[in-house]
């Protein structure tokens, strides 16, 4: 037996609101279509609600419940436009409450870059839409102090991820882009982007499921039309897969998943 398969690991997500579940359930999907060894395990916070739970659990994902993690009222400002990155300190919850290790670090990271204080600013911030972590209490107790007693939790710009890059200064290995390939690389850097190479895909901006791809469909106007098909191809499987009165049918969990995808 490797020692990938003796892992306890798994791929975890935090969803603190119903809007976000076609993007969970087609990120499930495509999971399971590639064989994933792992599960997908979900941490939510008590504003999720019961309907949006129910869904979850139903399609046999696991839930951990966690409250919300935020800096002292006042001390952390986020544009009105940028609103949408507030539950994302809750994120750092993760180390706190997944008992499991991490996936395998792939063969390429052998010999990652070396990130030292002297690197430009981009090289010494993460990204955190993708993130190979050992969870354990003393990691999280270290980020916890961090959101509520650091002085520069006031000049973070990205909640989660400006403080795990400055907990973890000098001492984290960055992934190949292709683990989390943020789909305006595509069109930045069309001589680096490998549509062949991409394992995941990372949705920053606005979501796919918030415009429809197809004859009439807003989508249609979108810089970023090719990634955002890609998701809706793995959703047109996902909904006949669900949709339907078949052995694998879940018309129930199918209306709820679909009440948070744009019509147009």
């Amino acid at each position: 037996m490797s020692s990938a398969t003796q892992k306890k690991a798994a791929w975890v997500v935090l969803i603190t609101n119903p809007s976000y579940l076609p993007g969970l359930f087609v990120l499930h999907h495509s999971l399971r279509a590639v064989g994933t060894r792992y599960p997908l395990v979900v941490i939510a916070t008590p504003q999720l609600n019961a309907a949006a739970r129910a869904t979850i659990t139903r399609r046999g994902i696991p839930i951990r419940d966690v409250q919300s993690l935020r800096p002292r009222p006042g001390v952390h400002q986020l544009a009105e436009h940028d609103k949408r990155f507030e539950d994302t300190w809750t994120k750092l919850r993760i180390p706190e409450n997944c008992a499991f290790t991490p996936l395998v670090a792939p063969d390429c990271l052998s010999n990652p870059p070396r990130i030292t204080r002297h690197s430009p600013r981009p090289y010494n911030q993460l990204n955190s839409g993708l993130v190979v972590l050992n969870p354990s209490i003393k990691s999280y107790n270290t980020l916890e102090d961090w959101v509520h007693n650091s002085p520069l939790v006031p000049t973070f710009s990205f909640p989660d991820q400006d403080l795990l890059s400055a907990v973890f200064a000098g001492r984290w290995k960055p992934l190949p882009y292709i683990y989390n390939a943020l789909k305006p690389l595509r069109n930045i850097h069309p001589k680096m982007w490998r549509d062949e190479d991409v394992k995941v895909v990372h949705y920053i901006i606005d979501k796919p499921w918030q415009a429809r791809i197809g004859p009439g469909g807003k989508g249609e106007k979108s810089d970023f039309l090719a990634t955002h098909a890609w998701w809706w191809d793995q959703y047109a499987l996902l909904e006949k897969e669900l949709n339907s009165d078949g052995p694998t049918g879940d018309i129930k969990s199918w209306a709820i998943i679909d009440r948070y995808v744009s019509k147009e």
